[in-house]
């Protein structure tokens, strides 16, 4: 059985405690794992402390990652968790999933926002250059709101053939040689609302899970607290 691995920062994190929850009743796993840092009232199984200074959120998640992976105690393929993923039910992903084409997905953001170029979208047209570069003609986008099976030792080698890309969900996905299941994106936004109560897992943006109804959905779903919460 494997470890889950949440990569997290300092402070209070009310979607942690419920994903907590929803993973303690439906995700079977080992251990569960938080490197970087941790809210002050959740206990996990095992805590490795990482200072968060690397300049951007991505370079310390990246840093994070790495730290997970060079990590002997934890198991060798180990399941990488955001804090708003929410096992709705028995889970059927399969580790590898994605949902488009990266270059379909760099698009539809940029149409979502009349074609306005964030940060987050030139990065990942950096990303699409350097997978091309590689050799991936047609890249997909792995960066899904589903929980990513990773194993240490590929991660660690993409890592040091890349180390200057932060955008590890995709790049690994294109490099690590299995074939992926094509999902559906779960991630509820105040534009992106997909029928969340038919799903097997939930992923929210932070204003929706506090105000929204698919916040109170996930809240009533997991009433009772879980064994590492304080």
């Amino acid at each position: 059985m494997n470890d889950i691995v949440y990569l997290l920062k300092d402070g209070p994190n009310e979607e942690l405690r419920y994903s907590l929850r929803s993973v303690e009743k439906n995700f079977p796993h080992r251990r569960v794992i938080f490197v970087g840092g941790k809210p002050e009232d959740i206990t996990p199984d095992k805590f490795i402390k990482v200072e968060q200074n690397q300049g951007s959120k991505w370079n310390n998640t990246r840093q994070n990652l790495q730290r997970a992976c060079e990590d002997e105690d934890i198991s060798e393929n180990f399941w990488l968790f955001n804090d708003d993923f929410f096992i709705m039910g028995s889970y059927r992903g399969n580790g590898l999933e994605y949902d488009s084409t990266l270059w379909l997905h760099i698009c539809e953001i940029e149409n979502r926002h009349n074609m306005n170029k964030s940060n987050y979208t030139l990065r990942l047209r950096h990303l699409l250059k350097t997978l091309r570069q590689a050799g991936i003609s047609d890249p997909k986008n792995y960066a899904v709101h589903r929980p990513m099976l990773i194993n240490k030792s590929k991660a660690l080698a993409v890592m040091a053939k890349y180390p200057d890309e932060p955008m590890f969900r995709a790049l690994y996905g294109n490099l690590e040689g299995s074939e992926g299941k094509p999902v559906k994106d779960c991630k509820v936004t105040p534009w992106l609302k997909p029928p969340y109560e038919l799903s097997d897992i939930i992923s929210t943006e932070d204003r929706c899970f506090a105000q929204d109804a698919v916040g109170r959905y996930i809240r009533e779903r997991f009433t009772e607290p879980s064994r590492w919460e304080v």
